[in-house]
């Protein structure tokens, strides 16, 4: 479901999680399918500007992303990412990254 598209995030993509820390930063993640790619940025406080684009690792031989969860505190995001390894459906795997994306 494309959630919400904002032309300056770019790449463009879909929007699968966003979540706002302690100090009022807004940490949108969003997907591209093709090839497979999870990128996050971090607003102001104002949620008026982002900062650059981050692109998470995930894990190798990563073939789909089906859910993302993101966990805000000040200045660092856990991104949660359940993924379909290698195109086979029995072989879905939890991935975590503890990622710093920088301010606008």
């Amino acid at each position: 479901m494309d959630i919400l598209r904002i032309d300056h995030l770019r790449p463009r993509g879909h929007l699968r999680d966003a979540a706002a820390d302690s100090c009022g930063q807004l940490y949108a993640g969003w997907i591209l399918a093709n090839p497979v790619a999870l990128f996050l940025r971090i607003s102001n406080p104002a949620a008026t500007k982002f900062g650059p684009v981050l692109r998470v690792a995930l894990p190798s031989g990563t073939s789909s992303v089906w859910k993302v969860y993101i966990s805000a505190q000040a200045g660092l995001a856990d991104v949660f990412v359940l993924v379909t390894l290698h195109g086979k459906s029995k072989d879905t795997a939890y991935s975590h990254a503890r990622v710093a994306p920088r301010k606008p």
